[in-house]
C-alpha cells in the first residue's frame, strides 16, 4: 500500500497484512480456546527518513506493531520488508546482521536499562558486540554519544539510578544510536516525561534525525505531540488501522469518526473557544472477541444513524481506501 507520492525505491519498511494473536488458554492442559486479536490484517509503508506517527487508545495495538515489526515478538501472519527483504521469516542468525539497523527506544527508560551496569558500559557492550568502531575507540565513541545526546561524559560511570527521567530517556536514545541504526522505533518514548523534558527530547530527536538521516516510527497517545514530530500519522483502534494520511491532511481534514472522535479530545489552549466534544458512546469492544463487520460500528454515530448503514457496518469489514488523494480510511460512509 503507497500512501505517499515517493517512489517505491524510497521504502525502508513495508508491512503487508500484519497479524499477531495472542492464544488464550485454559483447563488442566492449557488448551487453547480462542485469541486475543492484538494487531489484526495491519499494512503500512514507511519511507527514509521520515516520522511515521501511530496514535490510538490505550490497548489498540500499537505497542505490538513497533515490537513484531522488529521481531521482538513473533508474527501470527502476514509479511515484513526491510529494504525489500522479507525478514518475517528469518532466523535468530539471518537477523543478527540486521540488529543493528533496527532499534527501539522503550517507554519506560529506568526499566529498560540494566540497573547494575554503568552507562558507559551499556554503550560500549553494544558497540564491541557489533563491532562498530575498533576496541581502542570505544570509549571516545561512548563519550561522543553521551555528547551527542546532551550528556557530559563524566556521566558515563554513573549506573541508571542517579540520573533523572528525561536523563535516562536521553541514555536510552544513546543506546539505540550505539549501533549506527537506520530505523528506530519510539514506543511512547516522551509519555513518562514532564511537559518540559518531553519538548527537550523531541527537539532532540528531530535534530538527530535530520543529523543522522535516521526513519522513525513514533507511538505515541498524545495527538499534540504527534502532530508535532510526525510526517504522517496512522490511526489505530482495535487492532486495525483506520485511518493514514500526511499529518497535516489529518489534523484539518479528519475523515474517519474515530478520528474526529480523537481529535475532539485534544484541549484547546484558549479558555474562551469551545470545542465540540465527540463523546463515544459504550466500551471499547474486547481484542478476544472483536464486532463482526467494522469492529467501530457499536460506537459509531454514523453506523448508528439508520437501520441501512447500521446493516453495512455490521455485516462487511471495509477496506482502507483512498478516499482523498494520499488520504486513506475505512469506512463504509466517507
Amino acid at each position: 500500500m503507497n500512501t505517499n507520492l515517493k517512489t517505491q525505491n524510497d521504502i525502508l519498511l513495508q508491512v503487508k497484512n500484519l497479524k499477531k494473536y495472542f492464544p488464550i488458554r485454559n483447563g488442566l492442559f492449557s488448551k487453547v480456546t480462542g485469541n486475543v486479536k492484538a494487531v489484526d490484517d495491519v499494512s503500512f509503508d514507511i519511507y527514509r527518513g521520515e516520522t511515521l506517527g501511530i496514535v490510538g487508545e490505550s490497548g489498540c495495538g500499537k505497542t505490538t506493531v513497533g515490537r513484531t515489526l522488529l521481531r521482538l515478538l513473533e508474527p501470527t501472519a502476514g509479511s515484513i520488508f526491510y529494504e525489500g527483504e522479507n525478514i518475517s521469516k528469518y532466523t535468530r542468525s539471518q537477523l543478527r546482521p540486521l540488529r543493528p539497523k533496527m532499534q527501539i527506544i522503550f517507554q519506560d527508560p529506568y526499566s529498560s536499562l540494566n540497573p547494575r551496569m554503568t552507562v558507559g558500559s551499556m554503550l560500549s557492550e553494544a558497540i564491541r558486540v557489533h563491532n562498530i568502531v575498533p576496541n581502542n575507540e570505544v570509549e571516545k565513541e561512548v563519550h561522543r554519544l553521551l555528547d551527542v545526546v546532551g550528556l557530559p561524559k563524566a556521566h558515563s560511570t554513573r549506573y541508571p539510578h542517579e540520573f533523572s527521567g528525561g536523563q535516562r530517556q536521553r541514555i536510552g536514545i544513546a543506546r539505540a544510536l550505539s549501533v549506527k541504526p537506520e530505523l528506530i522505533v519510539c514506543d511512547e518514548a516522551v509519555s513518562a516525561l514532564d511537559v518540559s523534558i518531553q519538548a527537550q527530547v523531541i527537539n532532540l530527536l528531530k535534530d538527530l534525525q535530520k543529523e543522522y538521516n535516521l526513519t522513525y516510527l513514533f507511538i505515541a497517545h498524545d495527538l499534540s505531540v504527534v502532530e508535532y514530530i510526525s510526517d504522517r500519522v496512522a490511526v489505530m483502534y482495535l487492532g486495525k488501522i483506520v485511518e493514514i494520511a500526511d499529518a497535516k491532511k489529518i489534523y484539518a481534514n479528519t475523515l474517519h469518526p474515530y478520528t474526529k472522535a480523537l481529535m475532539s479530545a485534544v484541549p484547546v489552549p484558549d479558555p474562551d473557544k469551545k470545542s465540540d466534544r465527540i463523546v463515544l458512546t459504550g466500551d471499547v469492544p474486547s481484542p478476544a472477541n472483536p464486532p463482526l463487520g467494522c469492529t467501530f460500528h457499536p460506537r459509531c454515530p454514523l453506523a448508528n444513524e439508520g437501520e441501512v448503514l447500521r446493516s453495512e457496518c455490521m455485516s462487511e469489514t471495509p477496506i482502507l481506501d483512498e478516499k482523498q488523494s494520499q488520504h486513506f480510511a475505512s469506512c463504509h460512509q466517507i
